[in-house]
């Protein structure tokens, strides 16, 4: 029996090791793309592959900096214009590839445009990111680059829920100032993630935790049953509260005067851009502190003209990111609003 239970226990070892072999040669799942960072909690690990299957097919990889696209570094040579995208995961846009991203649309019509000088746009995009979230990648991250102009991409979740994967925290005092909190870096959920790391390495891991993953979600039975199984459309559900009764009005009024206040010190100018329509009362807020909107209304009247739905993915028939189109079409229109900004 004692041989039976340890033959038994070696089989299942050899076997996750050969799926392993396989799953990580065949590039079908690879090791976590992921770090438990002290600063930022959940971030890119530098140079990892990427394999995007939920939407579309692509491969795309981390550069040695730890963000998406080129590797530009945090000093800023002379003539050079900077455009730093911040946002979750729209903006991370794993589902295409580098090429078809709306970061590299931009580039490459403003290049076009500006023969004169040297355009760079940087992706800081993470999935899950929130309002407040987006405010310290800004302030810690996109910040050494020293951006002339930062597009934050929004929903109307943003503002009115946080995120819950463990990270900093973003504080307003009394006198209205912010405060970043790092302690979730001294936790024991922290610590335990941290010392439990060396799993990320293995891809027979990533097929758990993507599993994992669908089955939270509630797509379980569009992936047992596909064609079977009856497309379920895209919303958001949001809470729409009263701006001056909303629990986040204080916090978010001072992140937005602070990037106000970043231009009038800094001249770095910072550009809202919602993914979806916003409500009245959060873009009232937007405006008041003198921050810009570029609304993406026309872009997807004019895709829908087409019978086109930037949101859906006819490879796997469903609602989700943006899909290749919408990517040009957005890169396109953006640049056309964002070269009126560069002297």
């Amino acid at each position: 029996m004692i041989k039976n239970v340890i033959l038994f226990f070696v089989s299942v070892i050899v076997s996750i090791l050969f799926y392993e072999m396989y799953l990580t040669t065949t590039e079908i799942f690879l090791p976590s793309t992921v770090v438990d960072d002290s600063t930022f909690g959940r971030s890119f690990k530098p140079d990892a592959k990427i394999n995007s299957i939920k939407e579309s097919f692509a491969l795309r990889n981390v550069n040695s900096m730890g963000y998406l696209g080129p590797s530009y570094p945090f000093a800023k040579e002379s003539n050079t214009y900077r455009i730093v995208l911040i946002g979750d995961s729209f903006v991370e846009g794993i589902q295409v590839a580098e090429k078809h991203h709306f970061r590299y649309i931009i580039e490459d019509h403003l290049r076009a445009k500006l023969k004169n000088k040297t355009i760079q746009v940087i992706n800081l995009g993470r999935s899950g990111l929130d309002f407040r979230r987006m405010y310290i990648h800004y302030t810690e991250l996109a910040k050494k680059f020293s951006p002339d102009v930062v597009i934050v991409f929004v929903n109307e979740s943003d503002f009115r829920s946080k995120d819950n994967n463990i990270g900093p925290e973003l504080l307003v005092t009394d006198g209205d100032s912010l405060i970043i909190d790092y302690s979730f870096n001294k936790t024991n959920l922290f610590v335990n993630k941290s010392n439990l790391s060396y799993l990320r390495r293995f891809g027979f891991y990533s097929l758990l935790q993507a599993s994992y993953s669908n089955f939270k979600s509630g797509r379980t039975g569009e992936i047992i049953f596909d064609k079977l199984y009856f497309d379920k459309k895209y919303s958001e559900d949001v809470t729409v509260n009263k701006l001056q009764s909303d629990p986040f009005y204080k916090l978010n009024n001072a992140i937005l005067r602070s990037y106000y206040y970043d231009r009038i010190s800094e001249g770095v100018t910072t550009l809202i851009v919602p993914i979806r329509e916003l409500s009245e009362d959060i873009t009232k807020q937007i405006t008041m502190n003198n921050i810009e909107i570029i609304n993406l209304e026309e872009v997807y009247y004019n895709l829908h003209d087409q019978n086109i739905n930037p949101f859906f993915w006819p490879a796997v028939r469903i609602n989700g990111h943006w899909n290749q189109i919408a990517h040009f079409e957005i890169g396109k229109y953006l640049s056309s609003k964002i070269v009126n900004y560069i002297k």
